[in-house]
């Protein structure tokens, strides 16, 4: 199978992130954000289109702020030189 993926790069207060649907099966859409440090917050949900996976992206951020997914905390050892 041939992999799709849609992407959308959003960028609020000098926080980049990129939100990514990615075609997992037939109307089977996988969600991720990912952040300026490489760090992807992956959604367990299928959605039907990718259209759908990236609105539930957006109004993640929008519900839990761009800080939740822009944060590095925890994974500060992917930093280090």
């Amino acid at each position: 199978m041939l992999e799709t993926e849609k992407r959308q790069s959003i960028n609020i207060g000098g926080e980049k992130l990129e939100i990514i649907a990615t075609e997992f099966g037939i109307q089977e859409w996988m969600l991720a954000v990912e952040n300026s440090h490489g760090i992807r917050s992956i959604w367990f949900e299928l959605f039907p289109s990718p259209h759908d996976a990236l609105r539930a992206g957006l109004e993640a951020i929008e519900s839990e702020g761009i800080k939740a997914f822009a944060s590095n905390e925890g994974f500060e050892y992917l930093s280090e030189g």
